[in-house]
């Protein structure tokens, strides 16, 4: 199955690389709820723009 999906996967994998360097840089200046509120908005809009 991943080798079917790799560019999705590749993908994937530095989104969340990049997003938990970021996140955790701005874990100490933005609420905890408005990063979670991110997060569920960029997932969201992955899910939706891959299944279109």
């Amino acid at each position: 199955m991943p080798g079917r999906n790799r560019a999705f996967l590749l993908t994937m994998e530095a989104g969340s690389i990049v997003g938990s360097f970021f996140g955790g840089l701005m874990l100490g200046l933005v609420p905890g709820v408005v990063l979670l509120s991110l997060l569920a908005i960029i997932l969201m809009s992955v899910k939706v723009w891959r299944h279109t």
